[in-house]
């Protein structure tokens, strides 16, 4: 907006050197012309009023906009009011043309081509501005993006840690020592029970040792009962 609003600015700039160059060559002002030179430099005014006034909003809150455009915007404010006041010494105040009409061109060329200039920089600045911030972005997702990885790995890390722990307990998978479990309760003392090497803790170990004492139990129960049927018959 800023720099539309200066670009309307220059526009009106533009209109006041033609007009303005056309009677000082002439040597007559008639009062529609007067009145119209005072009308685009009134309008002329506002837009760099208000377009100073947004700058100096932008380059408060901005260090890297005040370092660019700060000097730059008070030389060009600066300009814009010699320029101005020629135009009212020279034609709208003015009783007599005298001013060369080449002089007026020359000082309000200068600065329109002032006033794009500084547009021309304002859009770098911002530009540059912008590339900053979505560069601080984009280093922000980097590293949020790290840190969720490496929460991530930990977790897992965590997880196999606890899953390995719960295997050494175990002595097997889970499957393995259900199966175990529910043939021990249901009777078959026969079933296989694979222990890792060094095995002397898990609960596969367990099972194998009341599996052996049960298996025992039962041996000495039949031998007793055999026994006993033979000392009977």
């Amino acid at each position: 907006r800023r720099w539309w609003l200066r670009a309307r600015a220059a526009q009106r700039l533009g209109q006041m050197r033609a007009l303005g160059t056309g009677f000082l060559a002439t040597r007559t002002l008639p009062p529609e012309g007067r009145m119209a030179l005072a009308g685009l430099r009134g309008n002329a005014m506002d837009l760099f009023a208000e377009t100073t006034r947004n700058l100096d909003k932008a380059t408060a809150v901005n260090g890297l906009l005040k370092a660019r455009l700060a000097d730059k915007a008070a030389a060009l404010k600066a300009q814009i009011a010699k320029t101005l006041a020629l135009a009212d010494q020279g034609l709208i105040n003015a009783g007599e043309l005298t001013l060369p009409a080449n002089d007026y061109f020359q000082d309000f060329t200068s600065t329109i081509d002032a006033v794009y200039a500084f547009n021309a920089i304002s859009v770098q600045a911002l530009n540059e501005l912008l590339d900053q911030r979505v560069s601080g972005l984009q280093r922000t997702l980097v590293v949020l993006l790290a840190t969720l990885l490496g929460l991530f790995g930990a977790s897992a890390l965590l997880a196999l840690g606890f899953a390995r722990g719960i295997l050494r307990q175990l002595g097997g998978e889970p499957a393995a020592a259900t199966a175990v479990a529910v043939s021990v309760a249901a009777g078959d003392l026969g079933h296989p029970i694979a222990l890792k090497p060094g095995d002397r803790n898990s609960l596969m170990y367990q099972l194998q040792a009341m599996q052996t004492a049960l298996s025992k139990v039962v041996g000495h129960v039949r031998s007793g009962a055999d026994g006993v049927a033979t000392a009977s018959a």
